[in-house]
């Protein structure tokens, strides 16, 4: 009996220590190893790696331990981790995942280090709305690591093949949609091209920024309302919807299944296939489409506008655990990773743009892939950025419901105006 008793526990122990191991915790560390939770697919991997080799390097009184989840599955690990109050010293987050831990009370409140002596060296370089888009009621939760705004890439192939010249950047919404009538084309499946990837199909940065070129807003000031149904918004929801239901310049779904990405690991994505005009994107994607090798020539100029150049800025930043036994070595870490040295690192080996000013107007930035004039671009837009829209606890779920809306408007079966109002009052419901 006692032997099938412990047959029996045996299983239940294996999965209470795997849950142990997977988790970070304030217990996982090698050691008295400061844990460090970011991505983990194989581009962010790869780089968070050499993040911590180089900062290990500099022979820290507290080494760094990486504890890396795929990116797929980061939110979720987060959701589960905070939880049960075991989540790593120091964590990378983007801004739905910071929302999480920022607004239940996971993270250290950072105003008193980065205002004291060890940051005064650091934080003027800083760029300041990078410090303003991480506050939360008035508090600063992370530390920003890189920022990332957008612009819109062309395949210049595809557009000459057309009779469509080099794009100057001088252009409109209108212009937008005249050129991508006038390369898509469906008469045979041999010859297939589309203006433009699926721009409804959840509200993203894209969104944003196209309702501040025109001096909107998806909430009210005080956060009480969405506007996302108001009269001034209707024109803007109602253009990027014509442009796939009434137009038929935006690829559908069914035909995005047979649209082959470049190349055998499909970095370059639908825009890769060579039969996709525009897509819109951050700078990151420069760095996927030469990794592709893409085998048509692109480019990328800012986007179009009707009234005034508006963009917005997301960033990336890591945090404190507030319950970590660690902080001062977690705080040296954060240092390190902000100042000159770590945000070096962002700028020679990732495509994100360093939050640290000074490096932006290097000859290290301005030269990356040899597209000096991508990358000023891409720097002189972050300069003029704004921070993204206030944020709410629920933010996650609010997406999702205007993902399902806009999903039911691609597939005519919910009227525009009509999701609009389910949006709002779906806010009405998860704004507290």
């Amino acid at each position: 009996m006692k032997n099938k008793t412990m047959h029996f526990l045996i299983p239940i122990y294996a999965a209470a220590m795997f849950l142990c191991i997977s988790s970070c915790g304030r217990k996982s560390g090698k050691g008295d190893n400061l844990t460090f939770m970011a991505w983990g697919d194989v581009y962010n991997k790869e780089f968070f790696n050499s993040l911590v080799r180089q900062y290990n390097k500099t022979n820290p009184k507290v080494k760094v331990e990486i504890f890396s989840v795929n990116r797929s599955e980061y939110y979720q690990k987060l959701v589960t981790m905070a939880a049960g109050k075991n989540l790593c010293d120091v964590t990378l987050v983007y801004y739905t995942e910071y929302d999480l831990l920022a607004f239940k009370d996971q993270l250290m409140p950072l105003d008193d280090l980065i205002n004291g002596p060890e940051f005064k060296d650091i934080l003027p370089h800083i760029m300041p709305n990078a410090i303003t888009d991480g506050r939360r009621r008035g508090v600063l939760y992370g530390m920003p690591l890189w920022t990332w705004t957008m612009n819109m890439y062309y395949n210049k192939t595809l557009l000459q093949k057309f009779g469509v010249g080099e794009l100057d950047g001088k252009w409109n919404w209108n212009d937008f949609l005249n050129v991508c009538r006038k390369i898509t084309r469906r008469d045979s499946a041999m010859e297939r091209s589309f203006g433009t990837g699926n721009m409804t199909s959840g509200y993203w940065p894209f969104h944003e920024q196209l309702l501040k070129q025109n001096d909107l807003s998806l909430y009210s000031p005080d956060m009480q309302r969405c506007l996302i149904n108001s009269k001034s918004h209707l024109p803007i929801w109602q253009y990027l919807f014509d442009m796939g239901l009434k137009h038929k310049v935006v690829v559908t779904k069914s035909e995005l299944e047979s649209v082959a990405s470049a190349g055998s690991s499909g970095q370059g994505g639908a825009f890769g296939s060579g039969m996709i005009g525009f897509s819109s994107g951050g700078r990151e994607l420069a760095g996927m489409f030469v990794k592709a090798n893409l085998p048509f020539t692109w480019d990328v100029v800012k986007m179009p506008t009707d009234k005034k150049d508006a963009y917005t800025s997301l960033n990336a930043y890591v945090g404190i655990t507030k319950y970590s036994k660690k902080k001062d070595a977690a705080e040296a870490f954060l240092k390190w990773m902000a100042g000159e040295q770590g945000q070096r690192l962002i700028t020679l080996r990732r495509m994100d743009i360093a939050v640290y000013k000074p490096l932006l107007y290097s000859s290290e930035f301005e030269n990356m892939l040899g597209m000096p004039k991508m990358n000023i671009l891409f720097r002189d837009s972050i300069e003029k950025s704004v921070p993204s829209d206030p944020s709410f606890p629920n933010l996650q779920e609010f997406r999702d419901t205007i993902k399902n809306q806009f999903e039911l408007i691609n597939e005519g079966k919910r009227e525009l105006r009509h999701a609009l109002n389910e949006i709002a009052a779906a806010y009405d419901e998860l704004k507290e």
